[in-house]
């Protein structure tokens, strides 16, 4: 069976702050395959020492064999993200990354290290234009690069609810773009701070709610149906809705807080298949792979 993800080898191209509280990261190379599917699909950066790099690279379809492979203690990380923009023909391909407070291009990486951080954030403030990072994305050349890693399947829905925290917020500007004119509903993103908000380019009659935590805003707060207290579990939500009624939610953010959502829907009684609920990280843990 054909494996729709590949490593790309890549570069770091550049950096820019986008908002408060992410990076843009350019990486540059050979993509002239990478998927251009975006929505909420996922892609992961492999990030470290560049022998290590290459033994992951050569190993196409079987990559996350050779990874595992690796001794522990060249096993590069593994971080999972959402590409904010894919430019094959250009060679180059963007991601935003939460890095709260990131340090302004240009400036000293030594004011503001990341010590406390993941690897992801650590490689988003401080790597030096040139590094190498592989990126495993779908390959548009191969059998089903469009649907592989999505969670985002509304079908012919057009009462659309998408609830997200900063760590989802790249997914949840693709979607907004590729809504239908007639979609209807709300979204609603709850961020650091107000000067993470921006314009989605959703359609007309769909709702957008930002809430920053800054000002004590809370997204659990904008909810058609109310969150409910949901009881604490290890590891991440991950439930899909199956797209096939007239309405269709999508909630994706930090584990504990996607749940306390899910019981609130769950106790208004809206039924399962109408809602995808995807825990992207865990309070606690300072990245998820």
């Amino acid at each position: 069976m054909t494996i729709p993800y590949r490593p790309f080898a890549t570069t770091l191209a550049r950096r820019e702050r986008v908002g408060a509280s992410f990076v843009r990261l350019t990486l540059t190379g050979d993509l002239a395959d990478v998927g251009t599917t975006l929505l909420d699909q996922r892609v992961k950066l492999v990030l470290g020492r560049p022998e290590a790099l290459a033994r992951v690279a050569v190993a196409g379809g079987d990559w996350y064999a050779a990874w595992l492979d690796l001794p522990e203690a060249d096993r590069p990380a593994l971080r999972t993200y959402t590409l904010s923009a894919a430019r094959p023909d250009a060679g180059e391909v963007d991601l935003d990354i939460v890095a709260h407070g990131a340090p302004d291009p240009g400036s000293d990486p030594g004011s503001d290290p990341a010590a406390d951080t993941g690897p992801g954030v650590r490689f988003a403030l401080e790597a030096q234009p040139g590094t190498p990072v592989l990126l495993v994305a779908p390959d548009r050349t191969r059998a089903g690069h469009d649907a592989v890693g999505l969670a985002w399947r509304p079908g012919d829905a057009r009462d659309l609810l998408l609830v997200a925290d900063e760590t989802a917020l790249p997914a949840v500007a693709n979607i907004a773009r590729t809504l239908p004119p007639d979609a209807r509903g709300r979204i609603v993103v709850e961020v650091p701070t107000a000067a993470d908000a921006r314009d989605l380019g959703a359609p007309e009659g769909v709702e957008l709610t930002w809430c920053d935590r800054e000002s004590g805003d809370s997204a659990l707060d904008h909810l058609p149906f109310g969150a409910a207290d949901a009881e604490a579990s290890e590891g991440l939500l991950w439930q899909e809705g199956d797209g096939t009624g007239a309405r269709y939610g999508w909630v994706a953010g930090e584990a504990g807080w996607v749940r306390r959502i899910r019981a609130g829907a769950r106790a208004a009684g809206v039924p399962r298949g109408q809602l995808a609920f995807m825990g992207y990280w865990r309070r606690g843990v300072a990245e998820g792979a």
